[in-house]
């Protein structure tokens, strides 16, 4: 396994976890909540079913992520961060769980 397969396998347990938590915490609320998440490893989403496309990285985080910009290698794009230039490797997670849950949730997760 490389070194970015093992960092996309950590992702998705950390964020299997981080979306069992928030369900947890949000079991009683009358709100329909939604959550899931994105395996970097295949752009599939992680608990809905997979749709007819995937989520490309390098056309898809340049919006959502300012602090990224898409960089030619070769014959290959690559995000580049601002700061940890192409050592990164993007997740996403997306939930309509309230904000305040969610900052509860990775403050507990962080300790």
């Amino acid at each position: 396994m490389d070194h970015r397969e093992h960092l996309g396998t950590k992702f998705v347990l950390w964020v299997t976890s981080f979306m069992n938590l928030i369900e947890a915490k949000t079991h009683k609320m009358s709100q329909k909540l939604w959550i899931d998440a994105i395996d970097p490893r295949s752009g599939l989403p992680i608990r809905s079913k997979a749709g007819s496309s995937v989520f490309v990285e390098t056309e898809d985080v340049p919006p959502l992520m300012p602090c990224c910009s898409v960089v030619t290698v070769g014959c290959c794009k690559i995000i580049s961060h601002n700061v940890w230039k192409s050592r990164c490797l993007f997740g996403l997670c997306v939930t309509n769980a309230p904000p305040s849950v969610i900052t509860e949730v990775l403050a507990a997760m962080a300790s």
